[in-house]
């Protein structure tokens, strides 16, 4: 584990070209940085927003140091208009707490992610992809972590200042970083991260419908959806540095395209999937709720992969993490079989137990976290996986799904055949997208729809719950790309037993 300290003091004024109003004690090292400062700041850095640096939109969080403090935050970051309003409040700076005053929060943040970067001497990744972003992410740090220590994104923190806080907190000694990056706004975001973060390995996981809506219908007049997805997407090789490698999705239907991009920046392209020139080659599979047992071969030699996540899906991105991690140079064979004990990320694919008020209990697969089209099948496929107890029925939770674009009504109606032949027994089904999609369901499979309630669609599934029932819960309309907190909620109240959902 790393012993040098995260950032010392000096490290910090000098980075950012700050001023210690209230200097740190001697020995001082916090051990994380962040802006986001609504949870427990215990131990870490906290680089206050302000709207003028940050954007008109964004929270003065000056009304929360006072918390910060008694929290025992390491410090904080802030700027003019910080110190102006603690005036304007009649209050003042907390004692104790350290305080480094900057010209913009903002900029300070990316100097340190700059400087952080520069000393760092570990194998930096960058993670894309509309879907297995997160997991990918997840599996990389993990197997890394084994080897020499590895931080990664925090949850789905992929945006610019994401990267930028990733790297801030990013330890000098670790053997890797792993950075995810995400599409949205700007456009150019992805490009403008990794020439941030400048990738020793860059992951392009899939491209699916997704994030379409962000497009003009100039620009889909001159380009179909999916390849500008995949321009926007493959400017993760744009920082790219020298002898670096790419590791794209062989199956892709644009994979011959991403992979003559690829070839543009990098003579190492390497690809995973189920093609047979692929460099990691997804062979025969046992698939199974509690795990997967596959055939695989990566760089050219033969495992097998055990895994505890279900989905073929879930292989898919383990061969994507292994084949990142083979081309950086880390020990395959170990990474292998550390794969055995990478445990699934809450809210993607994980599976838990919900006892039932009359006895028994509920398989419940905890797919919450955020859905995409390609998500939302990949989650009713595991629920095909699933062997119901005696009497049990599989059971699929749906929300409605964003960032579709023009033609979300219809691929979210789609969604009913697929949900016919899947083997599903019911169906509950919430927002106006899914209501077509509800109605186009087979008479028998129509459990419930709510249109704008998720707190009524849980009060009408809960009751008709039975012992062996296998439910699977999965939305994605949510803000800011977050997904829909009210569906991971939904999760978290079954498991507890709660007769009502409470927000």
């Amino acid at each position: 584990m790393p012993s040098a300290p995260l950032w010392t003091a000096p490290e910090i004024a000098r980075a950012t070209g700050g001023h210690w109003l209230v200097p740190p004690p001697e020995g001082w090292a916090p051990k994380r940085v962040s802006y986001d400062v609504t949870g427990n700041m215990a131990g870490q850095f906290c680089v206050l927003v302000h709207p003028a640096s940050w954007g008109a939109a964004r929270r003065d969080p000056t009304a929360d140091i006072a918390r910060l403090a008694r929290q025992g935050a390491a410090g904080i970051m802030v700027e003019r208009g910080h110190l102006e309003t603690l005036a304007q409040q009649g209050a003042q700076l907390p004692p104790g707490l350290p305080v480094l005053l900057v010209a913009s929060t903002w900029t300070g943040l990316q100097d340190m992610a700059q400087i952080a970067r520069m000393r760092f001497r570990g194998k930096l990744f960058a993670v894309t992809g509309t879907v297995g972003k997160t997991t990918t992410r997840e599996m990389i740090r993990h197997l890394t972590h084994l080897q020499g220590g590895a931080t990664a994104s925090a949850a789905n923190n992929n945006n610019i200042s994401g990267v930028h806080r990733s790297l801030a907190y990013m330890p000098r000694e670790n053997a890797a970083g792993v950075i995810e990056m995400g599409f949205g706004k700007p456009l150019d975001g992805i490009e403008r991260s990794s020439r941030i973060a400048q990738p020793d390995v860059a992951v392009l996981t899939t491209i699916d419908v997704a994030h379409f809506d962000m497009f003009t219908p100039k620009m889909l007049e001159t380009a179909r959806g999916s390849h500008l997805l995949l321009h926007y997407k493959m400017q993760i090789l744009a920082g790219l540095v020298p002898g670096g490698a790419a590791v794209i999705n062989a199956d892709l239907p644009e994979s011959a395209l991403a992979r003559a991009f690829a070839e543009r920046r990098t003579d190492r392209v390497y690809g995973f999937g189920t093609a047979v020139d692929a460099d990691a080659r997804l062979g025969a599979a046992e698939l199974d709720i509690a795990g997967s047992r596959a055939q695989v071969t990566i760089l050219g030699r033969p495992y097998v992969l055990h895994m505890q996540v279900p989905g073929r899906h879930m292989l898919m991105n383990a061969l994507a993490a292994l084949l990142a991690v083979g081309a950086a140079g880390f020990d395959l064979d170990q990474a292998v079989a550390d794969m055995a004990r990478f445990e699934p990320v809450a809210g993607r694919a994980r599976v838990v137990q919900a006892s039932l008020p009359g006895g028994g209990s509920a398989t419940i697969i905890d797919d919450s976290f955020n859905a995409t089209l390609a998500s939302m099948r990949s989650s009713i496929g595991l629920l095909q996986l699933a062997r119901p107890g005696a009497g049990g029925r599989r059971i699929a939770v749906l929300g409605e799904i964003g960032h579709v674009g023009a033609t979300e009504a219809e691929e979210h109606r789609a969604l009913a055949e697929f949900l016919a032949e899947s083997g599903t027994d019911l169906v509950f089904s919430w927002g106006p997208l899914m209501g077509p999609m509800f109605e186009a369901l087979p008479v028998g499979l129509r459990g419930a729809h709510e249109d704008s309630s998720v707190e009524a669609l849980y009060q009408r599934l809960r009751p008709l719950l039975r012992d062996g029932d296998v439910v699977t819960v999965k939305s994605g309309r949510g803000t800011n790309g977050l997904g829909d907190i009210r569906f991971r909620k939904f999760v978290e109240h079954l498991v507890a037993g709660k007769a009502a959902l409470v927000l």
